[in-house]
């Protein structure tokens, strides 16, 4: 039996009653002629009307599933045919009385809501008023009405118990469905947090860079141009063939030398210098300043397809650069540079490459190169050096990247 408002063409009982008349048609048929109760004469009849019966089942019901329990006229329409095809053979036999109980079944599967039991009182109704039947006697008459009362409460219980189960169906897939919303809100609240504490790291890091940055202009470099200013007025107040004019110009040169190197710290420190602009870009103009301070060229290749990747990544890259543009004008003797920056998709090398002595040591152990590990490291990454003897130097960042959007 199907609720109502369920979809009857999927529950697997209803197979069960709609199948029912089939073989209650034959058990009656063949009981009937076991016992002679249907004569010679009646056969044809009792055929052509069970015949009819089969196919008015086949059709109404077994050919059209979707109108069960929905369409109201069409199974109407089917159901008082069924109960009078059922008439006209209990007419010829009270052995196909139990065909009436197959009808109190298919009420409650064919007709909606209330009608159903409209048809149960129908099919109650029908062998009492035939003659011939169960007659209008008293125990006859109260055998019915005990059976019509209590199909219709075994109607009843069933249809509550398969609402009860559709609701229940119903709960749990509403359930489910707010489980994987709420899995999903999670995920997503997840990601959110980590974005959050992301900017937040990436935006304490450019804020501690931004004051460091100021902290070196404030206090570093402006000490080194006042040194600066005090030796170049010094070197004017002495004679020219002044023996110590030497060791002033000298001491001059010492300290201009690091007030560069204090500018490129700052420059290397403040945030402008990666914003609005990819780490290619960031590099050229790092090395352009090391040219015009230093005289060395400085060239910048890209190799592969350019992708976002993390400021903190970017960060590091550049810094190494910085570093090993320092050592490479303090110990190579080198007269061109080249950084080589290539994205491999999962992950990004920067090669700094000089045209210097080298050194024989496979293994350099010295500040600088730390520095640069240890900036890669900060990053997940790895530093590697390539260096022989009047062959130059090739140290290599790798750090592994996140997949990444690519740039036009």
């Amino acid at each position: 039996m199907t609720p109502q408002g369920a979809a009857p063409h999927g529950d697997r009982s209803d197979w069960i009653w709609l199948l029912l008349p089939y073989a209650m048609l034959l058990l009656t048929s063949a009981y009937a002629g076991f016992t002679g109760e249907v004569g010679a004469a009646q056969v044809p009849r009792t055929i052509v009307i069970s015949l009819a019966l089969v196919a008015w089942h086949t059709f109404w019901a077994i050919g059209h599933r979707h109108w069960l329990a929905r369409a109201l006229v069409p199974m109407a329409m089917y159901f008082v045919g069924l109960v009078a095809l059922c008439a006209l053979l209990l007419e010829i036999s009270p052995s196909y009385l139990p065909m009436y109980l197959v009808c109190y079944a298919i009420a409650f599967v064919a007709l909606p809501g209330v009608w159903a039991y409209v048809g149960l009182i129908l099919a109650a109704s029908v062998p009492v008023a035939l003659a011939g039947a169960l007659g209008w006697q008293e125990p006859n008459l109260a055998v019915n009405l005990g059976g019509l009362a209590l199909a219709g409460v075994i109607g009843w219980s069933i249809r509550k118990s398969e609402a009860e189960t559709a609701a229940r169906t119903a709960a749990l897939t509403e359930l489910a469905r707010a489980h994987e919303d709420l899995e999903r809100a999670s995920a997503e609240n997840v990601a959110l947090q980590d974005r959050l504490v992301t900017e937040a790291r990436e935006s304490g890091v450019l804020a501690e860079r931004t004051r460091l940055a100021a902290e070196i202009h404030d206090t570093l470099a402006a000490a080194l141009s006042g040194i600066v200013s005090q030796l170049e007025a010094l070197d004017a107040e002495l004679a020219p063939e002044d023996p110590i004019r030497g060791r002033v110009r000298l001491s001059t040169d010492l300290a201009r030398e690091n007030l560069r190197e204090a500018r490129l710290s700052i420059q290397a420190l403040r945030p402008t210098a990666l914003q609005h602009q990819h780490l290619h870009l960031a590099l050229t103009e790092l090395t352009k300043a090391f040219e015009q301070a230093h005289g060395l060229t400085a060239r910048v290749h890209v190799t592969g397809t350019v992708v976002d990747i993390p400021q903190d990544v970017e960060d590091a890259l550049v810094r190494i650069s910085r570093e090993a543009l320092t050592n490479i004008r303090r110990h190579a003797g080198a007269g061109q540079v080249h950084l080589t920056l290539s994205y491999f998709g999962d992950s990004i090398a920067l090669d700094i490459a000089d045209d210097g002595a080298g050194f024989g040591d496979p293994n350099p152990r010295g500040h600088g190169l730390q520095i640069m590990t240890e900036r890669a490291q900060g990053v997940g990454g790895a530093v590697q050096v390539r260096t022989d003897p009047d062959a130059g130097t090739t140290v290599t960042a790798t750090v592994p990247l996140p997949g990444r959007t690519v740039v036009a």
